[in-house]
């Protein structure tokens, strides 16, 4: 298993005093991945009242990840504001990086936390009707 692991280039092998395995780029995308394929954003008991938008211009040629983007966003009940801004009640950093760099999007997404937006009540709606926002952590 080891052996094909290497050959697929996902680890690398070193022997000195002992052996030591360590996961290539190649290896961390694919743990990532991995670890990332059925996760969800865990929900506060309280909301802080602020929203996080992602915001992204992927270009045309990456028109593949820019739709594998905006699939995982719904997937994780994101609110499209815009077809390329979406918008989520709860702290998600460390996912969106995730995601930023398992598709190598450094450039063209970005993270931005904001305190009101424009009918925001539309927004609480639909967080409430999805139940993500609740009377008790509103």
């Amino acid at each position: 298993s080891l052996r094909q692991l290497k050959k697929l280039g996902i680890i690398k092998r070193y022997q000195k005093n002992k052996d030591i395995i360590v996961l290539t780029k190649i290896g961390q995308k694919k743990a990532l991945e991995f670890i990332f394929k059925d996760h969800q954003i865990t929900k506060p008991k309280v909301w802080d009242k602020k929203w996080r938008m992602i915001i992204f211009d992927i270009p045309h040629e990456k028109r593949s990840i820019r739709d594998i983007v905006r699939a995982k966003l719904k997937q994780w009940n994101f609110y499209q504001l815009q077809k390329s801004v979406f918008v989520y009640p709860f702290e998600c950093d460390k996912e969106i990086y995730a995601l930023k760099h398992i598709y190598g999007l450094k450039n063209y997404l970005q993270y931005v936390v904001v305190e009101s937006i424009e009918n925001e009540i539309d927004l609480i709606d639909h967080f409430y009707n999805l139940q993500l926002l609740t009377e008790e952590n509103l």
